[in-house]
């Protein structure tokens, strides 16, 4: 299992969590938020230099 962090876009609280989003590159993944139980879109991509770009979105209320 691969650590994938993101800021919720709705609270900006730093959220971690483990998974196989990387084997899954540019798919959606769903997740909550650990601080305001938002929903928030998780989208990982290849970055510059090897890196992993986490791009985070969500719904505004």
């Amino acid at each position: 299992m691969d650590k994938v962090e993101f800021r919720c876009p709705h609270c900006f609280h730093d959220n971690t969590v483990e998974c196989e989003t990387i084997k899954e590159m540019y798919h959606e993944h769903i997740f909550t938020c650990a601080r305001c139980k938002h929903p928030v879109d998780v989208i990982c991509a290849d970055g510059p230099n090897d890196s992993l770009n986490v791009i985070a979105s969500c719904d505004e209320d």
